[in-house]
């Protein structure tokens, strides 16, 4: 009798430990289904293509890609060593980003995305934290290219470059 019961107990041990397995398995098929993939690719001829090709290098881990984005002016000013350690932060976080909106300014475009960071929070354990916030970038036709004109994000400024402001938005046409 004694060893029946514990057959009895090793199979619900057992069988507890197959529903945790199956939950775990069922939770990271959902994330990774919600995490999503990447959104269709702009062409790079426009400026919401630039901005978007220059995300996904930063994401990819490849910074010789977005670097080669900034115009002249900028790459004077930055060297590629400075854009580098500037963005170097910005690899293991975990965000979306989506297009906002884009603006004509002058003789620029101004491309607005919206960035959600997704974490853990530290209090109640599994809880998820976002926080999100628009950030522009301004570009600037260079030799039939659009090239960025001003310290794109998560870079703030470049060290040998004196900021300036965007352009105001031309007002819409009724």
């Amino acid at each position: 009798m004694t060893l029946k019961r514990r057959n009895t107990s090793t199979y619900w041990l057992m069988g507890a430990a197959l529903a945790v397995v199956i939950l775990v398995g069922i939770s990271m098929a959902v994330g990774l289904m919600a995490k999503g993939g990447i959104a269709e690719l702009k062409p790079e001829s426009t400026p919401n293509g630039v901005v978007q090709r220059y995300l996904i290098a930063l994401d990819s881990d490849h910074p010789e890609d977005a670097y080669n984005y900034l115009s002249r002016r900028l790459k004077d000013a930055c060297s590629y060593q400075y854009f580098r350690d500037s963005t170097a932060w910005l690899k293991d976080q975990d965000r979306r980003i989506s297009l906002a909106g884009t603006k004509t300014a002058d003789d620029a475009q101004e491309v607005t995305v919206r960035i959600r960071h997704i974490y853990i929070s530290g209090g109640i354990p599994f809880t998820p934290v976002e926080s999100s916030y628009e950030q522009r970038f301004l570009l600037k036709q260079t030799d039939s290219k659009w090239m960025f004109s001003e310290p794109p994000w998560p870079m703030s400024y470049c060290p040998g470059l004196e900021p300036t402001r965007f352009p105001k938005p031309k007002p819409a046409l009724p």
